[in-house]
């Protein structure tokens, strides 16, 4: 289905639908392939983009966190580089993880420290 409505309003929700469709590719890749991208894209999201606080949520080293991203950007053109998709991308992350892992991943997930 399509929303019709004002041109911010589509171009939003075609933004949407673009970041969860990637979402999607990304979580079939996990499930392929065993890895655990979706989960380290989400951190680094919500992590206001800190390698170094993901890896120590994760237990990775932090150029662990930097290469995996780096490789969600090349091999899924996601466009990190452009402030205005990252809630749309935080928003597409966390639909599939909760559809996936269900609401206790999320309150399992440690809090952001201010």
């Amino acid at each position: 289905y399509y929303l019709v409505g004002t041109p911010d309003k589509d171009e939003r929700f075609l933004s949407f639908a673009f970041s969860h469709t990637l979402m999607q590719k990304i979580s079939a890749e996990d499930a392929a392939h065993d890895t655990n991208y979706l989960e380290i894209f989400w951190q680094y999201l919500s992590c206001e983009r800190s390698a170094t606080i993901v890896a120590e949520r994760l237990h990775l080293h932090r150029n662990t966190v930097l290469y995996r991203i780096r490789r969600l950007q090349e091999d899924f053109a996601i466009p990190l580089e452009e402030p205005s998709q990252h809630a749309d991308l935080l928003l597409g992350v966390s639909l599939i993880l909760f559809e996936i892992k269900g609401p206790d991943f999320f309150l399992r997930a440690p809090k952001n420290e201010a």
